[in-house]
């Protein structure tokens, strides 16, 4: 039985109308317009629950921007309303890239805001599968363990964040299906309450919504578990067993995926025990490390995606701005390990 009174819930979110995002997109989109750098702007998803909906703006600049920085463009610039309504720092994306992000981030629904217009590139079903193996695995599994664990519910967080396994769900549907007609149903019946949830957010009371809330987090933990291990399953079956091709370490609970040819058995065991979850690939590593030719190529493309972007974060110092991923082209694990012991 679950136990509701071990949650302590911040009940913070505000009523809010469409217009009032509306004129705050507008605002940002006229400012960011009138930057030399800005090449183009375009909006993710839309705004049908205002007061729960967030506002996810993508932000083109040219290759080598000189004039966009994050102290003239932080949403720590706005208004307390306007931050409420954007939640988090708007993404930056190279002009070169405009039309691949969708290989590198799957995006269900663009709107374009102005400035140039791109033709995206649509991803095929193996593009899926590095990103849900890399992004999915790191970023989005663990959070239900980490809010039960606390106790702790920011209401305004936890709506999209609740909703977002709805894309995940998706993406797992694309790439393998389901594994049972139970899974499915419980899938199915999940989205249905997340949709409920924010369509009669207002018109519920307070404690029933807490309660179909903390459903929902521990209901989250059981499906990713479950998307988990059928993740397992599959790249069991399409990862080649030769040593040292690859190493993959994903856990009983699914916290850390690595692909690195050259990791060591030590830096291995410290890679377990580190406290943050992350994940890297490294283009060498890939060849003749999969079954599938398909899913290897998929693999090098994300590769170079993950190197271009990371070219363009970090050494324009975009690094504070939303990133479309967490992935790192390069990454040193023994001097990762070795700073991190140095600070404790």
């Amino acid at each position: 039985m679950t136990d509701y009174e071990k949650f302590k819930i911040r009940h913070n979110v505000i009523t809010l109308g469409k217009k009032e995002y509306d004129i705050a997109i507008d605002k940002f989109v006229r400012k960011a317009l009138k930057n030399k750098d800005v090449v183009s702007i375009y909006k993710i998803g839309s705004i049908r629950y205002p007061g729960l909906s967030d506002i996810d703006l993508i932000v083109f600049l040219k290759d080598r921007p000189k004039h966009f920085s994050i102290k003239k463009f932080s949403i720590k610039n706005l208004s307390a309303k306007e931050k409420y309504m954007f939640m988090h720092e708007i993404f930056a994306v190279p002009d070169s890239m405009g039309g691949k992000i969708k290989l590198l981030y799957p995006i269900f629904s663009l709107e374009h805001l102005g400035g140039k217009k791109y033709d995206f590139i649509e991803p095929e079903t193996s593009d899926f599968i590095p990103f849900f193996i890399q992004e999915y695995v790191k970023g989005y599994m663990s959070w239900p363990d980490r809010i039960i664990r606390k106790g702790i519910i920011d209401e305004r967080e936890i709506i999209p964040q609740v909703y977002a396994t709805k894309y995940s769900i998706g993406i797992y549907q694309k790439i393998l299906g389901y594994s049972s007609k139970e899974f499915e149903r419980k899938c199915r019946q999940y989205i249905k309450v997340a949709e409920n949830l924010r369509e009669d957010f207002y018109k519920t009371k307070k404690d029933e919504r807490d309660k179909i809330i903390i459903d929902l987090i521990y209901l989250t933990k059981e499906i990713n578990n479950a998307m988990f291990f059928d993740l397992k399953k599959y790249l069991d079956k399409n990862i080649k067993t030769k040593p040292r091709t690859i190493t993959l370490y994903l856990g009983f609970r699914p916290n850390i995926v690595v692909f690195n040819k050259h990791i060591d058995y030590m830096e291995f065991l410290n890679i377990r025990f580190l406290p943050s979850n992350f994940s890297l690939i490294c283009k060498k590593d890939l060849s003749g490390a999969f079954n599938d030719e398909k899913l290897e190529k998929a693999f090098e493309k994300r590769y170079k995606l993950i190197e271009q972007y990371d070219d363009f974060i970090y050494k324009n110092n975009l690094g504070r701005f939303m990133m479309l991923t967490n992935m790192k082209s390069q990454f040193n694990i023994t001097s990762f390990i070795k700073k991190r012991v140095s600070k404790n």
